[in-house]
C-alpha cells in the first residue's frame, strides 16, 4: 500500500514537471525573434523545471551530511531559478487567459450586432406579410392576362367602370404581392445566414461572462472581476511550480528512515555527546559473615559386601 502511495504521488509530481516544462516552454518560445533564439529560450525552460525539481531533495540530503557550504549556495540558487520558472508560467496563464477572454468579449461584442441586425430584417419581414410564393403570383398574373377585361381596360391603363376598375385592382394587388415575394426572399436568405453567425458565436462564449469562474468568485468575494482574474492567474502559475519544485521531496523525502525514533538508523554515524560524571559520592559495599545452613540429613546406607568367588576343583587340589 505505501508503496502504491508512493508511486501515485510520483506521477502526480511527474505530471506537475511534465506542466511546468510545457508553460514554461510556450512562454520563452514567445521571445524569441528567430526560430535558433526560441528553440535557445525553450532549453533554458526546461533546464531550470527540471533543476528545481531535484533541488530540494538534494539540499536536503546535503542538510543531513552537515554540508552546510552546499545548503548555503544551494537555497538562493533553488529561489532564483523558481522565480524565474514562476514569472514564465505566471506570463503563460496571463495570456492564456487573456485571449480567452478577449475572445470572448468579442464574440458577445458580435453577437450583439448579429442579433440587433437580425431584429431588423425580421421587422422588415413581418412589414412584407406573408406573400405567396412568386411563382403561384405570376401564374395569377397570367390568368388575369388572358381576361378580355385586361384587352377592353388596354392593359388597365384606361378603366373606364366599375368592372374594370376593380378587375385592375386585383391585378395591382398581385403586381405589389409579387414585388413583396421577391423582396422576402433575400430577407429570408439574410435572416438565415444571421442565425447561423449567432449560433456560431454563441459557441464561442458570445453572450455568457467573459471569465465565468472569476465572474462567481468575484460576486462571492465582492471584488471585481479584473482583480480575481490576475489573482487567479497567479494562482494557477504558483501551484503548478510548487507542485513541480517539491513534489518529489514530499513524495519520496519519507523514505530516508523508518518512523517511531528508528529514522536515525539510515542517517549514517550519529554524533552521541559523552559528559564525564563528577562528584559522585563513593558506595562502599561491606562484607558479611555467610552462615551456611545445615542441610536435610539423610539415612546411613550400610555397606555393601562384595561377593565372595567360588573357588574350582583344582584350586582345592593344590
Amino acid at each position: 500500500m505505501r508503496l502504491l502511495v508512493v508511486g501515485v504521488t510520483v506521477g502526480a509530481t511527474l505530471a506537475f514537471i511534465a506542466a511546468s516544462c510545457s508553460m514554461n516552454w510556450a512562454f520563452m518560445t514567445s521571445l524569441g525573434k528567430s526560430e535558433f533564439e526560441q528553440q535557445i529560450f525553450g532549453s533554458v525552460s526546461v533546464a531550470v523545471s527540471a533543476f528545481i525539481a531535484l533541488l530540494p531533495t538534494l539540499i536536503l540530503l546535503a542538510w543531513r551530511e552537515r554540508r552546510f557550504l552546499y545548503v548555503t549556495l544551494g537555497v538562493p540558487v533553488f529561489l532564483a531559478f523558481v522565480a524565474f520558472s514562476l514569472s514564465s508560467a505566471i506570463g503563460f496563464a496571463a495570456k492564456n487567459r487573456g485571449s480567452i477572454t478577449e475572445d470572448r468579449s468579442l464574440a458577445t461584442s458580435r453577437l450583439a450586432g448579429v442579433r440587433q441586425e437580425l431584429g431588423e430584417m425580421e421587422a422588415k419581414r413581418n412589414a412584407l406579410g406573408s406573400p405567396r410564393p412568386a411563382g403561384v403570383i405570376q401564374e395569377a398574373l397570367r390568368v388575369l392576362e388572358q381576361d378580355h377585361k385586361w384587352r377592353w381596360s388596354r392593359e388597365c391603363q384606361n378603366a373606364i367602370n366599375e368592372a374594370e376598375r376593380s378587375f385592375c385592382k386585383r391585378y395591382f394587388d398581385l403586381k405589389a404581392e409579387a414585388v413583396r415575394s421577391d423582396e422576402l426572399g433575400p430577407i429570408e436568405k439574410k435572416i438565415d445566414t444571421l442565425k447561423s453567425e449567432a449560433r456560431h458565436y454563441e459557441e464561442l462564449g458570445g453572450g455568457r461572462e467573459a471569465d465565468s469562474q472569476a465572474a462567481v468568485l468575484a460576486s462571492l468575494l465582492g471584488l471585481q472581476v479584473a482583480q480575481v482574474d490576475r489573482g487567479m492567474t497567479l494562482f494557477l502559475a504558483v501551484l503548478v511550480e510548487l507542485g513541480a519544485a517539491l513534489g518529489l521531496y514530499f513524495a519520496t523525502g519519507h523514505l530516508g528512515g523508518e518512523g517511531g525514533g528508528r529514522g536515525s538508523a539510515s542517517r549514517g554515524p550519529v554524533l552521541a555527546e559523552a559528559r564525564v560524571l563528577r562528584d559522585v559520592p563513593e558506595i562502599t559495599i561491606e562484607s558479611a559473615a555467610v552462615k551456611q545452613l545445615p542441610g536435610p540429613t539423610q539415612p546411613k546406607k550400610a555397606p555393601r559386601r562384595a561377593p565372595r568367588k567360588s573357588r574350582t576343583k583344582q584350586q582345592d587340589q593344590q
